[in-house]
């Protein structure tokens, strides 16, 4: 993201009425006045996220084509935030009407120059109701809204959130298109929230240098910035296309938090506190795997790839309503494995994708020799045979096949293989490194399910990532282990370095040769693959 501008902490709230509303603190002051297009209010517990969305949704209350629109996880959640409402927009003459999935408040038509109502209705309207689902957005399309925010947005998945955006419209040009974030750290949202707002980094444990920005940290408190991107890295197709902003809450913002509230917040597991009372985003208690920081991400320029070594190619496929991702592995001699390369295509046939990863990984020499590719694991769900012909698992297979490379089902159970994981990346036995930019951030931003699972999130890109990595450390592995020829080899060349003579290094190749040759006749195909 690049630094867009500047502005000042000015709230912009309407003269000559007596609002019932006023911020909190100078962040949320700011955060009403910020010209960005995208905002977002998150961090700590009461530091007034909520009542921030409802005091910047009337901000235009006196211009009739204000049209707003409020969300929030589900109706019952809705009664406090409503009630706040009422208490702030009834006083400006405001009308509260219920409606289906939710409700409504219709403001009067003012006189734009004194703000003096006119008539009781026919003003602006700022609507409310809940996103539980995919299927309710259906209920609040219609006309176009000037203002769209959405409460805990941590608990919505890109997909939603990039579903209602198009509603955000220029409706008059006296009004300033926009949308309002307020949200606590974790939840199935966090990995959209970390890329479009935080470029991926904690602000409390990655804050920008106070003078100059530096794009591998976090943003700075409140300044706008151009170039977010939906993803983690950030790609041209991903691009949000608004700025952005963001503004970080504190418990100390809130003025009406006491003592007894604070040390209830200290009461909790360290996770919770440093969420709530600090605004952690990489430490969120919801978050699966959240000892996933950046520095785990090992650089990939340092990690040990031999043609020789063992390497595992790891496939979740899907073609409509989830995408294609891949992982490449490979296991040093003493049994670690790195996640060197990941590739996630979209509304790809499965023919197309084997052979994408046979020019990617199977056929490029390293040394003059071909990758050892033990064999390809994929989701069986692939093997399934819902159309006439054959599988997607049987059509990827036979290409995989044409460079002897077998391929094989992944060992499928959600809650084991979430912990299998966990012990991997937990013990560094399994490390990802910086060729898997979108893996890291999918492992790093997952969320617990009901299950003590990790949480499905259909049509996001990152889970079908994880998957792809839940298949291969879940099925088989064996360590690397270095040719005796080429050890030989490199026995013969430090000799040869030493000083030794041809005789010498001829009688040396000649009596390990003959063992290497007996030992390969005992052992005949090698050693079985062992299970983890």
């Amino acid at each position: 993201m690049r630094i867009e501008t500047n502005f000042p902490p000015v709230a912009k709230l309407p003269l000559g009425i007596d609002p019932q509303w006023w911020p909190l603190s100078p962040s949320i002051q700011a955060a009403i006045g910020s010209p960005a297009g995208m905002v977002l209010a998150g961090g700590a517990s009461g530091g007034g996220k909520s009542d921030y969305l409802v005091g910047d949704a009337m901000q235009e209350y006196w211009l009739p084509t204000f049209r707003g629109l409020l969300f929030r996880e589900s109706l019952g959640e809705m009664d406090q935030l409503s009630d706040r409402m009422k208490h702030v927009y009834e006083p400006l003459g405001a009308v509260y009407r219920g409606r289906s999935g939710g409700g409504e408040f219709e403001f009067p038509i003012f006189d734009e120059r004194t703000r003096r109502p006119l008539r009781r209705k026919g003003g602006a309207r700022i609507r409310f109701g809940y996103l539980a689902r995919d299927s309710d957005i259906g209920k609040y399309r219609g006309n176009q809204k000037s203002w769209i925010g959405i409460d805990e947005s941590g608990m919505q998945p890109v997909k939603r959130v990039r579903a209602v955006i198009p509603w955000l419209a220029p409706i008059d040009r006296r009004l300033r298109p926009r949308m309002r974030f307020a949200s606590n750290p974790g939840g199935v949202g966090a990995s959209w929230q970390m890329s479009v707002f935080l470029r991926n980094r904690c602000p409390l444990h990655y804050p920008p240098p106070p003078l100059d920005d530096d794009p591998t940290r976090s943003v700075v408190p409140g300044r706008v910035y151009s170039g977010a991107s939906w993803s983690w890295p950030p790609t041209p197709s991903e691009l949000v296309h608004m700025t952005t902003a963001f503004f970080p809450a504190t418990v100390a913002d809130n003025p009406f938090y006491g003592q007894q509230k604070i040390d209830m917040l200290r009461s909790q597991t360290p996770e919770i506190q440093m969420q709530l009372l600090f605004g952690c985003w990489c430490n969120a208690e919801s978050l699966y795997f959240g000892f996933m920081n950046p520095e785990r991400q090992a650089p990939r320029q340092l990690i040990k790839d031999e043609w020789w070594m063992n390497h595992v190619i790891s496939i979740d496929y899907g073609f409509k309503n989830s995408s294609a991702a891949a992982g490449l592995y490979v296991t040093q001699e003493s049994g670690q494995t790195f996640g060197i390369d990941e590739v996630i295509e979209r509304q790809m046939g499965a023919v197309d994708y084997a052979k994408m990863i046979v020019e990617r990984w199977i056929t490029p020499k390293i040394g003059g020799q071909p990758r050892r590719i033990e064999f390809i694991v994929m989701d069986p769900a692939t093997d399934s045979h819902d159309d006439v012909g054959k599988s997607k698992f049987e059509l990827m297979a036979e290409v995989f096949n044409e460079y002897g490379i077998p391929s094989v089902k992944a060992h499928k159970d959600s809650e084991d293989n979430a912990q299998n994981l966990y012990a991997g990346l937990a013990s560094n036995m399994l490390v990802l490194t910086s060729g898997m930019p979108q893996t890291f951030n999918s492992v790093s931003t997952r969320v617990i399910d009901e299950r003590k699972a990790i949480l499905k999130v259909h049509g996001d890109p990152l889970d079908d990532l994880i998957d792809s990595l839940l298949y291969f450390w879940n099925t088989f592995i064996r360590e690397s282990k270095k040719p005796e020829r080429l050890k030989l080899q490199e026995s013969l060349d430090k000799m040869r370095e030493a000083g030794a003579d041809a005789t010498a290094l001829a009688r040396r190749a000649m009596m390990e040769t003959r063992r290497i040759e007996e030992r390969e006749a005992q052992r005949g195909k090698g050693l079985p693959l062992r299970r983890r």
